[in-house]
């Protein structure tokens, strides 16, 4: 009788494990590895790492000279937490501003949702001369479209798209609150605009621009008020490295 007790205390303690294991993998999923170019679908543990340290994101640019490289980039960057904070792109139209130096989020955007066309926007022509090279013989070049734009302007037309998305850009533009309220007129009227940019705290060195420049959240939405448009999500927990905005016409 004693035995038999005793098998089901240990049964008991297994399938408690079990399903601790379960939650935990359930709160920390593994990052989606399908970008636009992963042809290799096997599972590489180290392609699965969610970075949410500085010290994991300096080894991982140390462990390859090209940061930029989207299967690294992904550890970083984590876009599937960031698209699904774009809302529904079905057959949508969707500017990239600040695509270069090599159109990550333009062949994320392009491969990743179900968006109609993805125009990648840079004051740049070899970084858009780079997103035209890439896209050749791919299945989604159609969908992209690179256009040269000035420091000043964005070269959209009016009311040409559904969605302006800029990561990393709004820094370096010489008169933010001028620039994103031209950009009220290329949007249709339930058009959004949509931020990524980086935390004003240490981090790793080599997202620029360095920790000086950067523009703090709470400036930002200042920034996006000023031009117009209305907070519709600030969000600056989801990502380690970055916040984000979404907002709308005001």
């Amino acid at each position: 009788m004693n035995k038999v007790i005793c098998c089901f205390f240990l049964v008991g303690i297994f399938i408690c494990n079990a399903c601790s294991d379960y939650n935990n993998s359930s709160r920390y999923p593994i990052e989606h590895r399908h970008d636009y170019e992963d042809h290799d679908h096997s599972s590489h543990d180290s392609d699965h790492v969610h970075v949410d340290d500085i010290a994991e994101a300096e080894a991982i640019l140390e462990a390859n000279e090209n940061q930029f490289n989207s299967k690294r980039r992904r550890q970083w960057q984590n876009p599937n937490l960031i698209l699904p904070f774009l809302g529904d792109l079905k057959d949508k139209v969707v500017a990239d501003i600040g695509a270069g130096p090599e159109g990550y989020f333009t062949f994320v955007l392009a491969s990743r949702t179900n968006s109609q066309r993805i125009i990648a926007i840079d004051i740049d022509q070899d970084a858009l001369n780079f997103i035209n090279q890439e896209k050749k013989d791919s299945p989604i070049s159609a969908k992209i479209e690179t256009r040269l734009a000035k420091s000043d302007d964005p070269n959209l037309e009016n009311q040409e798209v559904d969605l302006i998305f800029i990561s990393q850009t709004v820094t370096y533009l010489d008169n933010p609150i001028a620039y994103l309220s031209n950009l009220k007129n290329s949007l249709k009227p339930d058009g959004r605009l949509v931020i990524i940019d980086l935390k004003k705290k240490k981090l790793p060195t080599f997202l620029q621009p360095s920790q000086e420049d950067r523009i703090p959240l709470f400036e930002m939405e200042k920034i996006v008020e000023n031009a117009g448009f209305t907070i519709d999500e600030s969000d600056d927990m989801t990502l380690r490295f970055h916040y984000m905005l979404r907002c709308g016409i005001n």
